[in-house]
């Protein structure tokens, strides 16, 4: 079930450097100042600044909807973060932080499997 569908900016990518060969680190932004920090397949998905993505959080492996970039892995941490919540994932080794209002992500919880769907709009 979709649980999380919301539009982002890409402002930044690898802001601190590359780390591994075939991955970066995208920094996001949403209208509503919600941020997310997202690590992708750098051969796999091509992004550059400025690219406005769609990003989609199923509440299971979802494997009907077409996407882009898909990755399938699992939450590690929900915190409370001023009036917001930051939730990690990790998605074999790839990570993604993101920051959203409190009533966003309803029925998601600590070791939570999810997937993950990029599309680039």
């Amino acid at each position: 079930m979709l649980v999380l569908n919301k539009k982002y900016k890409v402002e930044c990518i690898d802001k601190e450097g590359k780390l591994y060969q075939n991955v970066s680190r995208a920094y996001l932004q949403c209208n509503n100042n919600d941020e997310c920090i997202l690590d992708y397949h750098s051969t796999l998905i091509r992004l550059n600044n400025e690219d406005v993505l769609n990003i989609q959080i199923y509440d299971n492996y979802e494997t009907e909807v077409k996407c882009d970039y898909q990755m399938n892995g699992t939450i590690y941490q929900i915190e409370d973060y001023k009036d917001k919540i930051k939730v990690h994932a990790s998605f074999g080794g790839l990570l993604m932080i993101q920051t959203l209002e409190k009533d966003e992500i309803q029925g998601l919880t600590n070791r939570s499997k999810i997937s993950c769907l990029v599309s680039k709009i």
